[in-house]
């Protein structure tokens, strides 16, 4: 896990995580602020793509299905053509090609 310094949090992230993610009443407020924006995928994505990283790094034969399973549903729901994360991704891609030209 990563120490506050190294993501460089301010004073305002600090409250934010302390107020408002803090709690189940503060997650539920969040989980209804990102509701049907594009935050709601990338979130959704983010968190999949952890449970996968965490199942890859367990080297259980038996979780092998689930490691499968988890990486179809990512493909299927994250990487198909109008997805946010897809969006998101190539507008990113695009802006680093045109700074390094």
């Amino acid at each position: 896990m990563w120490s506050s310094e190294e993501l460089k949090w301010t004073a305002a992230d600090h409250w934010l995580l302390r107020r408002c993610l803090g709690s189940v009443r503060g997650m539920r407020r969040f989980c209804f602020f990102v509701k049907g924006t594009r935050g709601e995928e990338l979130l959704t994505f983010c968190v999949r793509v952890e449970r996968l990283l965490e199942m890859g790094c367990q080297q259980d034969p038996s979780q092998r299905n689930r490691y499968q399973a988890m990486f179809t549903i990512i493909k299927a729901a994250h990487f198909s053509e109008g997805s946010s994360v897809l969006a998101t991704c190539r507008r990113n891609h695009s802006r680093l090609n045109d700074n390094t030209l």
